[in-house]
């Protein structure tokens, strides 16, 4: 089964634009105290505030749809509270929203590990190229070590890691054909990320850095001709109306947090707290069954709308693989110092785990 065109209120980059210019009148309710920081104490423990949720996905892609879960699981919950729920970008860009969630006009968000990573250098660790062969690695890597590792940074930044979930393999979509042993002659839309800069510099690309309001369009006037994104991703927002060929590997694993404003967490009474955090295992398992059940439908939906797909060879998957390790010093120093201390402990989870000593 084949999905139709995402055309209209589906198109992601009309979405986020309409996302950005409310963001102004968003601004203006912040001022006026509609988007007013989380009051503390005896406000939050009577439940005068409103609840809000964000986050930036499509709201019919299975991060979208983990996303509303958290959201209703929070409205069980938190009786006699209101909780809203601001999708795809509305309120603002990723960057933005952290900047809000930190403030706490925002009290969780949803983003990606790639665009998590501007605010705090250690999330970067998530979306690194670990080479996994499948997603049962990935899966064990992000639950044994990076979960419980990041719980505790995340807390100097006025933050709680609700949850860490799965965004799937990222793709290589370009305008024309590319090699596919490398990124050569490409130049690739990324975040404003040096670790994202740093990734594709090393597979021989030129890094283009655009915030997610402005990828298409910077696919559209050329400033990049190529954007590496899942593919679910990648048709949730009509993104691959923008290019011709994906190009399927498994070399980058994508993840997105669901993180807390920490003063309103620790605000709530404790007994609220544990009922509040099955939603963020609900939020896992949604992510992590969706997006591979997904997965082939998808292709074929991409390919039915003129999108041609690429499956590497083992030659190419080896070429760039060696690419990604002769990348290594320059791709981990973008990781900070306990990036790189939370990465050795994951390689050698990883390495127990195939010698089958998890």
């Amino acid at each position: 089964m084949a999905l139709g065109p995402r055309r209209g209120r589906s198109e992601y980059n009309g979405r986020v634009r309409g996302g950005a210019y409310r963001w102004i009148a968003c601004a203006v309710a912040c001022a006026s105290g509609m988007l007013a920081p989380a009051q503390t104490g005896d406000a939050r423990a009577t439940g005068a505030e409103i609840i809000k949720i964000a986050h930036s996905a499509p709201d019919d892609s299975p991060w979208g749809v983990g996303m509303a879960g958290v959201a209703s699981h929070w409205r069980k919950t938190l009786v006699g509270r209101e909780v809203k729920l601001y999708p795809g970008a509305t309120a603002g860009d990723e960057a933005r929203m952290l900047t809000l969630c930190k403030r706490g006009s925002l009290h969780a968000i949803g983003v990606a590990d790639f665009f998590a990573g501007q605010e705090v250098p250690e999330f970067n660790v998530a979306g690194y190229p670990f080479l996994f062969d499948n997603d049962a690695e990935a899966h064990h890597v992000v639950d044994t070590v990076l979960l419980p590792r990041l719980q505790a940074i995340v807390a100097e930044h006025d933050l709680e890691l609700y949850a860490l979930g799965e965004l799937g393999w990222l793709q290589l979509a370009s305008v024309a054909p590319a090699s596919g042993r490398d990124l050569a002659g490409l130049r690739v839309r990324i975040p404003e990320n040096p670790f994202h800069a740093a990734v594709v510099s090393a597979l021989g690309g030129t890094p283009v850095k655009t915030s997610m309001l402005d990828a298409a369009e910077s696919l559209e006037q050329g400033r990049a001709n190529a954007i590496l994104h899942t593919s679910v991703f990648l048709f949730a927002t009509g993104w691959y109306g923008k290019v011709r060929h994906v190009y399927e590997t498994r070399l980058l694993y994508s993840t997105a947090f669901v993180l807390v404003n920490r003063r309103f967490w620790r605000g709530l009474p404790a007994p609220v707290r544990q009922k509040l955090v099955p939603g963020g295992a609900e939020i896992v398992r949604v992510s992590r069954t969706q997006v591979p059940a997904l997965s082939s439908v998808v292709r074929e939906s991409l390919v039915q709308n003129g999108v041609q797909m690429h499956a590497l060879g083992a030659a190419e998957e080896r070429a760039l693989r060696a690419r990604v390790e002769a990348g290594r010093p320059a791709i981990e120093a973008a990781l900070g110092p306990r990036g790189r201390a939370i990465l050795v402990e994951a390689r050698r989870a990883l390495a127990r785990l195939r010698s089958g000593r998890p």
